[in-house]
């Protein structure tokens, strides 16, 4: 199960995104991040680099819990809310 949250701050939005899978486990949080770091033998290991890229890219931050609300990953990406 995969779930998407959102939440609207005065100044930033984040967007929430759990599973139920079976977490980060086998590489840590800093080396996430890393191009070409992954426990997938089919893995390329570059998509938290781009995830992590592009939302910076934007001004944003980006969080990653190994074991998050609902027992798998949880993923936090805070954008800024640009005004109109």
């Amino acid at each position: 199960t995969i779930v998407i949250r959102s939440q609207i701050n005065p100044d930033t939005i984040d967007l929430i995104i759990m599973d139920n899978g079976p977490g980060i486990d086998g590489i840590s949080i800093k080396d996430l991040w890393l191009p070409g770091q992954t426990t997938n033998s089919n893995g390329t290991g570059l998509g938290m680099t781009i995830v992590k890229d592009a939302v910076e890219d934007l001004n944003g931050t980006v969080e990653v819990i190994a074991k998050g609300e609902m027992g798998g990953a949880e993923i936090r990406i805070t954008l800024p809310i640009i005004g109109s």
